[in-house]
């Protein structure tokens, strides 16, 4: 069976496979490194030596965990889940925790697609439906104005992006310097509304994207013939008019509850996109979709994890719920951040 052919249920089950799964090996997860040496960790999570641990995980790169499945099977594991003793809570069977960690990965589950998949998807839904190919204008040279890194994400997104947004508006949030904003406009003649928290991103976004209208080659070739024919008066009037209505840069901190209605007025039908939507952001673009009707699908690739509002249980850090309308135990869903990543504040205590 694909991943396409799922339903809402059958990945929601699945999901409550993955929370059962955490929820089991929570506490050797969150362990920090250095609580292996400073609070003994290793003898307060496992039961098995670190020899047994290493010869298991290293077998799965030459495939002989396959061979041990069969015995792995026949033992009794009444009494273990997920390779963890019911009674102690301790690790041991390192095999059976590594075939169920497989189990419950991303493509263990089954219920995602890959990029291309999806793409394959979605021109197959556009020529059932006879809609029109996605256009696209004269090929961007994106190696002129970001890095490769940079530039093989916005190229990737963009593709998708485009397949989702026919005939409707985008709204990129966390816009930043507009790298995805632009591409979009220029490459596939989208309108996109930009919305960024810092103003001199917004202003530095409109500014590059008029910028790479007038000087960027692939946007001179696109438009050669149409300038030749309109001369050289208004010319540069024309280009700020068209920009405004392709590229709309906006300031504003977006949240779960912003009404983005009160800030475009003539929105209609659109898809919400976000390339590294820092922290809260990245679920607050889930909560929208669920909540607005005006968005019609979602592209967001999340970052910065460390960074999600959290509050202190027994001194983790725990994110909030990631779902608009499903409750997950913050036990389950909190990572523990490193000590790099943790504020200072939150882990020291001054006497009064």
């Amino acid at each position: 069976m694909s991943s396409s052919s799922y339903c809402l249920t059958e990945i929601q089950r699945r999901i409550d496979e993955v929370k059962q799964f955490l929820s089991i090996t929570l506490n050797i997860a969150n362990a920090h490194t250095v609580e292996f040496y400073t609070q003994d960790a290793w003898n307060r999570f496992t039961a098995v030596p670190p020899q047994e641990v290493l010869s298991t995980f290293s077998s799965c790169n030459d495939g002989s965990d396959q061979q041990r499945e069969p015995q792995h099977r026949a033992k009794d594991q009444s009494k273990t889940t997920f390779g963890f003793c019911n009674e102690t809570d301790r690790l041991v069977d390192a095999c059976e925790l590594l075939l169920a960690a497989r189990a419950h990965s991303l493509p263990g589950l089954g219920v995602c697609m890959s990029r291309d998949e999806l793409l394959q998807a979605l021109r197959e839904s556009r020529a059932e439906s006879r809609a029109p190919a996605v256009a696209m204008g004269a090929e961007m040279e994106t190696d002129e104005f970001m890095n490769s890194k940079k530039s093989h994400e916005v190229q990737s997104m963009s593709e998708v992006v485009a397949c989702l947004a026919q005939h409707c508006g985008v709204i990129d949030v966390g816009s930043g310097k507009g790298y995805l904003s632009s591409f979009l406009s220029l490459q596939y003649g989208l309108h996109v509304y930009a919305i960024d928290s810092s103003s001199s991103n917004t202003h530095g976004a409109q500014e590059r994207n008029r910028k790479l209208k007038k000087f960027s080659r692939a946007y001179q070739k696109h438009n050669k013939a149409g300038e030749e024919e309109e001369g050289e008066p208004g010319e540069e009037s024309s280009e700020q008019n068209q920009c405004q209505r392709d590229f709309s840069p906006l300031t504003s901190y977006v949240t779960a509850e912003t009404e983005l209605r009160e800030l475009i007025d003539e929105l209609e039908d659109a898809v919400m996109v976000g390339l590294h939507t820092c922290g809260d952001l990245a679920p607050s673009t889930l909560r929208m979709f669920v909540a607005k009707p005006e968005l019609s699908a979602v592209c967001s690739v999340g970052c910065c994890y460390h960074l999600l509002e959290s509050r202190h249980y027994s001194g983790y850090g725990v994110p909030s719920s990631l779902v608009n309308g499903v409750t997950f135990d913050p036990h389950i869903i909190s990572a523990r951040r490193s000590f790099s990543q943790e504020p200072a504040e939150n882990d020291i205590t001054t006497a009064d």
